[in-house]
């Protein structure tokens, strides 16, 4: 209120105005925990405005033929609870101004109340979609006649036989969810599928998206509610559909508020149990593919975003009335900053607030919930875009980071400055905020913080333990069985190749012409030169054939026990050259190998007091006296399928190099040396954590943004 007196200076101005509805509005009456709340809809723009008890006592009386001072006065003379002030009157005219939800009789009047405030609620709007270029509506089509034709849409969503069998459905797929899980994880881990199905997940996304806002549309309609408007809404360029189902907020019954939320959410779980079903029942192929990027859309990402009340998306608004606390988010807010206010600043109590001390532990979990859920979402997305988008993505995040984090904190101090003003405590708001400001840069420059480094290594053999042929030709029948212990030299295999011999008589041919050629020159001519260069050449090529003839006799490198591949022991009968065949293990001749960037081996380098590894299952652990080699160079290729996403690591693979196994950026090998390591099988995948000296938490924030900063500069 923006004042304790009965009387406004500016009451003569306004008292003559005669107030009324707009003709496009409706209204509906809500009862929260007991308290009356009265909601009026713009229809024309579809948005819906709360008003309390005390208010609507005021609107109701907005007829267009009583002036304000006949309403305000005949409110004094009927000793209406509690005793309206002009100033009342005036600030809920200048709201319902700026909402359009009334008109007035003197119209050129108007201006003294609202002034330019229609206006600039107008260009608000605008800039709310000018600066948050992430969220984008675009309105394509008008649904209530197809929705009115058909009618039958609302049996299939609300028959109690259906609703059991969906039920049953649901409970079908988490079953077998639970019990399929770890094989479909691994589904989910593998990135070529997902690769592959890039364009099939993105058909698939907006597909249940429309059946999802299909279930809110038809329940409003079911009630009695309109939906006019369908369209798509790009959220970080990603088209998704939309309905504007605001009629359910007029809905008295709370029940049919809630089951409009949750309808979307429930489709999208009954698809994906559909989906989870079929995916369990199928053989690999497109359909099984299909099938999971169901589960992957309409099961998971629909209980992370749909399904979680902290975002202001279908849970949030079925909680808020679970709860019966509308407006949700901004009461926490509200109730986070007065208990704040009231344990810092000494604020006096605020009738408005401790109404609601029955929920007041609801609130404040909320509002630190959904605040530390906005800052994962805020990191997330500025490191996504910057990853995808190096320069434009800069720019986004540097907005995305001021509209979500910054302008909030200065709402926020805004708010609390005007709070501690009324209540006559802006010292202790100075030295408060003096207080927190001091904590935070004593918390970031100067108290230590852990640092570590995360990356994955596996246990592979060394280079020369690996069998390989070194010839392209026909395999014969392995000379010895898998699990043989060889010895170096020893033969393995031996391989035919019909092209060396050949080659070989014809370079014994020539040289034996060239000899005799070579015979039949006397004296010292200019042809005795050519000739033996000619015999050399043709001799060093022989030399060669005979080595490769040689190599067609695969020998053991090392002593150890033989593994043949599955494909040699299978009767694979062909090999091309440089083939791995086989491996010869010997615990004694491994290597502990991983990678990482360039900036993660460039912190290696610098710092590292202590290394520790954990085998993938978590049994075994070592971290004595485990030394740790960077090695100088940067590279584009892994030694190993399995350091990339398609084998369950980490790296992106090029799939532009179907070859090697190249990279989308330089990598750095890691190569570790652990003390009686005992090796469990090859290719195990180790968790290496490297600790290094404590630091400030300002330092870890400046790397993270030097190593963002230059990889811009190298995309």
């Amino acid at each position: 209120m923006s004042t304790t007196h009965l009387y406004h200076r500016d009451w003569h101005l306004l008292a003559q105005l005669k107030p009324r509805l707009s003709a496009q509005t409706r209204t509906a009456r809500h009862v929260y925990r007991g308290e009356p709340t009265f909601i009026i809809q713009d229809q024309y723009s579809g948005r819906c405005h709360r008003f309390s008890r005390y208010a609507w006592e005021i609107i109701r009386r907005f007829d267009g033929d009583r002036d304000l001072q006949s309403i305000w006065q005949r409110m004094v003379d009927q000793k209406v609870q509690p005793l309206p002030r002009q100033s009342d009157l005036v600030d809920l005219i200048d709201q319902l101004i700026r909402l359009e939800l009334i008109e007035l009789e003197g119209a050129e009047r108007q201006g003294v109340v609202a002034g330019q405030e229609a206006r600039k609620a107008r260009w608000k709007q605008v800039m709310q979609k000018v600066v948050m270029p992430l969220s984008i509506k675009l309105p394509i089509w008008d649904p209530d006649s197809f929705l009115s034709r058909n009618r039958w849409l609302e049996t299939v969503l609300t028959h109690p036989l259906l609703l059991s069998a969906y039920l049953l459905i649901v409970l079908v797929g988490v079953v077998l969810a639970i019990g399929w899980w770890p094989e479909f994880q691994n589904n989910l881990l593998d990135a070529a599928v997902l690769r592959e199905n890039l364009i099939l997940l993105v058909l698939t996304y907006p597909f249940i998206k429309a059946f999802h806002e299909l279930a809110h549309a038809v329940l409003v309609r079911r009630w009695g509610g309109h939906v006019h408007e369908v369209g798509l809404m790009f959220l970080v360029f990603f088209p998704v559909p939309y309905v504007d189902a605001t009629d359910a907020s007029m809905f008295v019954k709370r029940y049919q508020r809630m089951a409009v939320g949750f309808a979307g959410i429930a489709t999208e779980l009954v698809l994906a149990s559909l989906a989870m079903i079929v995916w369990v029942a199928a053989e690999p192929g497109i359909l099984r593919a299909i099938a999971a990027n169901i589960v992957i859309v309409g099961g998971i990402s629909s209980l992370l975003f749909n399904g979680n009340p902290l975002v202001r998306f279908d849970a949030y608004y079925v909680l808020s009335d679970a709860w019966e606390i509308p407006n949700l988010g901004r009461r926490a807010n509200d109730m986070f900053g007065y208990q704040l206010g009231r344990a810092l600043l000494g604020w006096q109590r605020d009738p408005a607030q401790e109404q609601m001390v029955n929920v007041c532990g609801r609130l404040l979990g909320y509002a630190i919930a959904s605040f530390a859920y906005r800052m994962i979402i805020v990191v997330g997305i500025s490191i996504y875009l910057t990853g995808i988008l190096p320069l434009f993505g800069l720019l986004l995040v540097g907005l995305f980071v001021t509209m979500g984090i910054l302008v909030p904190l200065v709402k926020s101090l805004r708010s609390g400055w005007r709070k501690s003003s009324f209540h006559l405590m802006k010292g202790r708001f100075v030295l408060a905020l003096t207080g927190s400001v001091g904590l935070v840069v004593l918390l970031l420059g100067w108290m230590p913080m852990p640092s570590t480094t995360n990356f994955e290594a596996l246990v592979l053999p060394r280079d020369d333990s690996i069998v390989r042929v070194a010839e392209t030709g026909q395999l014969s029948k392995p000379r010895l069985a898998a699990g043989t212990q060889v010895s170096v030299g020893q033969t393995l295999i031996s391989v035919t190749n019909s092209d060396l011999p050949i080659r070989k008589k014809v370079l014994m041919a020539r040289l034996d012409r060239y000899e005799s050629q070579r015979q039949g020159v006397y004296g010292a001519t200019a042809e005795l030169p050519k000739l033996d260069a000619v015999i050399a050449a043709t001799q060093a090529e022989q030399q060669r054939i005979d080595q490769r003839l040689e190599q067609l006799d695969v020998r053991a490198a090392v002593a150890g026990e033989l593994q043949w591949h599955d494909g040699v022991m299978q009767g694979a009968d062909y090999a091309s050259r440089g083939e791995q065949i086989g491996l010869i293990r010997n615990d004694k001749l491994i290597q502990i190998r991983g990678y990482v960037t360039e900036s993660v081996a460039d912190r290696l380098r610098q710092s590292t007091e202590t290394v520790e590894l954990r085998s993938g299952d978590g049994r075994h652990t070592y971290n004595q006296d485990i030394s740790l080699q960077v090695l100088p160079s940067a590279v584009n290729e892994l030694s190993d399928i399995a350091f990339t996403l398609d084998g369950g690591g980490q790296f992106a693979r090029d799939g532009r190099d179907g070859e090697r196994i190249a990279t989308l950026r330089p990598v750095v090998a890691v190569v570790l040396s652990v003390p009686d390591f005992a090796v469990r099988a090859f290719k195990e995948r180790l968790y290496v954590r490297v600790s290094h000296p404590q630091e400030p938490l300002a330092n870890h924030i400046w790397r993270f943004i030097e190593t963002q900063f230059l990889s811009f500069l190298k995309a």
